[in-house]
């Protein structure tokens, strides 16, 4: 009897404790394009979300995404068969909660202008309302090189900038864009980079935080060959610094009487 007390003590103790750690964790709201854009930041994603809670917007569907290897689907049904492959990546990444928006990749653009600016506007003011609701600690997204230089990348960036620009929402919610080195950009295989000065938080993770990134990857058949992610994962591997970099936007609020 005196061992189950005992026993009962610890596990009251533990969920008090877990109870605490949950309290003064943050919640970090990450804001991307397509399902698969989170792995351009998996291993941090894999890292954060052990203590703090990561929640994942995405834009679009990716039904544009259509590969010969995985059949040629296209339309509702490769969006959907999207849809499971990022459920399948945010469960092995941690994230706790994900939200697709669904719309067309190319933000409106690939129909006609029209359609363009009608989702940007519907599109601006659903992510305005999201971020009011959940009131995060601090937002990631892609800055104006867009990772690859998708314009879907640096659409979803500057929609991003423009809403906290409009509310004064800069200080109230932190800003960081992915930011690659130059020397990575060539590693990679001419991604966007940013001049070493102005990048000002680097994160490191571990080993097993980019094989679980890895995994994650492995989700999105439908957008990589096997080739293609063996030959990512090899490209990873040979990278031993193990970091992913960030610039935080910030604005000059004071007045100036000329430039």
């Amino acid at each position: 009897m005196r061992n189950f007390f005992l026993l009962l003590i610890l596990v009251i103790a533990n969920t008090v404790a877990s109870s605490q750690a949950k309290e003064v964790s943050k919640t970090i709201l990450v804001i991307l394009a397509h399902p698969d854009d989170e792995t351009a930041i998996g291993p941090v994603i894999a890292k954060l979300a052990k203590e703090n809670k990561v929640i994942l917007i995405t834009a679009t569907d990716g039904r544009y995404g259509i590969r010969e290897h995985a059949g040629n689907i296209k339309g509702d049904s490769l969006a959907a068969l999207r849809r499971k492959e990022l459920q399948c990546s945010c469960n092995e990444l941690g994230v706790d909660s994900l939200i697709q928006l669904n719309y067309h990749d190319g933000m409106g653009g690939r129909t006609s202008v029209g359609e363009y600016f009608t989702q940007t506007k519907k599109m601006r003011k659903e992510i305005k309302s999201i971020i009011e609701k959940i009131n995060p600690n601090l937002i990631i997204t892609f800055g104006p090189d867009g990772d690859t230089g998708h314009s879907d990348h640096r659409n979803i960036g500057n929609i991003v900038t423009e809403i906290l620009l409009q509310q004064a929402w800069v200080d109230k919610y932190p800003l960081y864009y992915l930011a690659w080195k130059k020397e990575q950009s060539n590693q990679l295989g001419g991604l966007g980079y940013v001049a070493d000065e102005y990048i000002n938080i680097s994160i490191t993770y571990t080993d097993e935080e980019e094989e679980t990134s890895w995994k994650s990857t492995r989700c999105h058949w439908s957008q990589f060959t096997e080739k293609e992610m063996k030959e990512w994962f090899d490209t990873d591997s040979k990278d031993k610094v193990n970091m992913i970099h960030f610039r935080r936007f910030v604005v000059q609020k004071e007045m100036q009487r000329g430039f």
